[in-house]
């Protein structure tokens, strides 16, 4: 029979109908059903299908619904594999047992890659719960009964022994029996590498040599949480010394808790540089929080301790990339430019278009491409993709004229969308972009002109710049808050409350005094401008603060000061190591827009390399702040003090004013609460930071 077969991308269904008759012919029962017909492999350091090696960029599912617990609908799953699909996601690890075989259906119908997991977990107690043969019996049945009830799903491309339970003799026995029964399939198993692999250390690649005991039990090398440096270094082990074959795909990564998922980038860059590393799964897809509302009907979510429940985790089950509803949290973008299909660079008149698909050409695509002068459109025009085969990279023609563009920063920006609707998106969904700098227009760094003969500055902006304070202080992210786990340790958030970050206390020299002290020096200097006032300010840090959450200013404006529009990054928010979704252009919106609603609310709504905000009332005055180097800025309704009070939504109230922050330096979001911190190239440290930036009132 030739099919054609079935993919994540091409999830091809076959329907087919069984008939049992008796042996007089009579039609005793008859039962339809769908089949999709596809080849697993594993070899060369590489996950394939049907002969074409994929990249993994999967997400671990938990059953959870905010109203009714682990029990969905089918529409429920549905719709969460949908949004998954639209944010380039291709894979589900079901974390940590057999889902519902209906959210199986579902994968086979729009296109997902499972790894089917058994209920095996024993969490803190992995080493030692499985020792005494207690559970051999239950677990074997366990893995028995979820292949038996699952191998007919082609979505499910391997079977995993289960989490975080060690590795013992009935691991072995159980991936024997899986290999014996469903040759089909891979096996995998991530407790035959933590805790030695993982964040907590990695062992000498030597003793990952082919007859190592993981090989019993893992097809493919899977740890949990390994930094970029531990897997690049397996991978080119593994490469130049051919001492292992399998790739490396990690069952868990990029934990999403709260404002999280920092150093992504630096992951996928590793992915897409070495044939050995095959993706991964981030941790996790939902919050699991619990829907409550407070006697004045504002919604929250519970969370562990909540419900009398005592030891808790408190909110450590909040770390996935969507709410409990399934509002996507800024990280998610993140990862859907990261995972895009497309991929487009462009020099002197040739765009280079990378196909990244496995098994789909760029046919159903559509390329448009817009020229934009400091962020205002000066010329477009469409790309033809068509023809470009899976796996392939091509070069286009696509002249651009860039004589009239003139000074200014010039961007070129290609947006990849759907040419067709699918069962997951409709026609024009886009599915990527990329952006190319053509020109970076020169900061121009305002001349100096006499003040008044009074020798004073215009009152309406001294009084702006003097309520700026320095501020070396953020509402800490669950990152800050936690070091690899709740129960594990305490993040560097402790350190900033010890050395009083968030109560510097000034002094008559030009000194601000921590809880702990030690001092800061600070100097500004105010110099009228033609358009109005550049402030130049100084930050001297002491060695004792090593490690700083931000170094810049705070300043408070009325709420009346709502629109707001900047130059640099955007749409969303960036920061220094989750950056890579956001492009150069000039944005509008408002500052009640900036807000994000994290269940723990916490630091949020910040833009990293920006030439210039402007907040503008409703009679149209603005205040413009411009950078004379690139800063990063942010303003909210929502004070960074409200924020790290509320330990729910519940209790997290606006104020009538716009708490405004313009940066120096910010530190990056890491994900220290479940695995590696904030790469050091993103820590703000001690010693002279240097900040300027200008202020003028413009009126309508």
């Amino acid at each position: 029979m030739n099919c054609a077969p079935w993919s994540a991308e091409r999830p091809i269904l076959h329907e087919f109908e069984l008939t049992l008759h008796s042996p007089s012919g009579a039609v005793l029962q008859t039962f339809r059903s769908r089949a999709g017909f596809r080849r697993v492999e594993v070899s060369q350091r590489q996950l394939r299908v049907n002969g074409a090696a994929v990249m993994i960029n999967g997400v671990n599912r938990h059953d959870h619904h905010p109203d009714t617990g682990k029990t969905l609908s089918i529409d429920e799953m549905r719709a969460e594999l949908v949004s998954m699909k639209r944010h380039n996601i291709n894979a589900v690890r079901t974390a940590h047992y057999p889902n519902d075989p209906a959210l199986l259906d579902l994968c086979d119908e729009l296109g997902l890659y499972v790894i089917d997991e058994a209920n095996v977990e024993s969490h803190a107690r992995h080493d030692t719960l499985l020792a005494s043969g207690t559970f051999d019996i239950a677990v074997i049945d366990r893995v028995r009964r979820m292949v038996q009830r699952d191998r007919s799903h082609p979505s499910v491309i391997g079977w995993s022994l289960g989490n975080e339970s060690g590795h013992g003799a009935v691991h072995d026995a159980a991936a024997a029996w899986i290999r014996r029964t469903d040759p089909s399939r891979f096996v995998q198993y991530e407790g035959g590498f933590n805790p030695t692999f993982g964040y907590r250390g990695s062992r000498e690649l030597r003793e990952q040599a082919p007859n190592a005991s993981d090989r019993l039990i893992s097809d493919v090398v899977c740890p949990m949480y390994a930094p970029v440096e531990s897997i690049v270094s397996w991978a080119t082990w593994a490469t130049n010394s051919d001492s292992d074959d399998r790739p490396l795909i990690l069952c868990e990564y990029s934990h999403a808790m709260g404002n999280s998922n920092g150093g992504l980038a630096e992951y996928w860059n590793a992915f897409l540089a070495h044939e050995a590393l095959g993706g991964g799964f981030i941790w996790d897809w939902k919050d699991q929080g619990l829907r409550e509302s407070d006697h004045d009907g504002r919604q929250w979510w519970g969370y562990g301790g909540h419900y009398g429940d005592k030891p808790n985790d408190s909110n450590f089950n909040i770390n996935g990339l969507v709410d409990p509803d399934g509002l996507p949290h800024p990280g998610l973008e993140e990862l859907a430019w990261l995972a895009r299909p497309v991929a487009i660079t462009w020099a002197d008149g040739v765009a280079t278009v990378s196909n990244r698909r496995s098994h789909r050409s760029l046919d159903d695509v559509d390329v448009t491409w817009v020229v934009e002068v400091d962020g205002i459109p000066a010329a477009n025009g469409d790309l033809d993709v068509a023809g470009i085969i899976a796996g392939e990279t091509a070069s286009i023609g696509c002249a651009i004229d860039l004589a009239p563009i003139g000074p200014g920063t010039a961007t070129l920006t290609f947006t990849a969308s759907l040419g067709a609707a699918t069962a997951w998106a409709e026609k024009g969904h886009v599915i990527g972009h990329d952006q190319v700098g053509l020109s970076h227009g020169e900061l121009t760094v305002p001349v100096p002109v006499p003040v008044a003969a009074d020798g004073m500055i215009e009152p309406e902006l001294l009084a702006i710049v003097e309520r700026a304070v320095p501020c070396l202080w953020r509402a800490p992210t669950d990152n800050d808050r936690y070091a690899m786990g709740g129960t594990a340790g305490v993040g560097v958030g402790r350190l900033w409350e010890q050395w009083g970050l968030d109560r510097l206390v000034p002094g008559a020299d030009g000194t601000w005094q921590g809880a702990d002290g030690n001092e800061m020096t600070y100097h500004r200097i105010v110099t009228a401008v033609e358009a109005g006032v550049r402030v130049d300010e100084t930050f001297d840090i002491p060695e004792a603060w090593h490690d700083l959450p931000r170094v810049g200013i705070r300043l408070m404006l009325d709420r009346g000061f709502d629109e707001l529009s900047w130059f640099g990054l955007g749409p969303n928010e960036s920061y220094p190591d989750r950056k890579a979704a956001q492009r150069v252009g000039r944005w509008h919106t408002t500052v009640t827009e900036q807000y994000h609603p994290h269940p723990v609310p916490q630091e949020h709504g910040h833009h990293v390399e920006c030439r210039w905000f402007s907040l503008s009332s409703r009679d149209g005055t603005s205040s413009r702040f411009g950078a004379i180097d690139n800063f990063g800025f942010s303003a909210r309704h929502n004070t960074d003090a409200r924020l790290a009070a509320a330990p729910t939504l519940a209790e997290l109230h606006a104020g009538d004013e716009t708490e405004v922050h313009i940066d120096a330096a910010m530190r990056g979001l890491g994900t220290a609460a479940c695995g590696p911190d904030t790469a050091i190239e993103h820590i703000v440290g001690p010693g002279t930071h240097r900040l300027s930036w200008t202020l003028e009132i413009i009126r309508r």
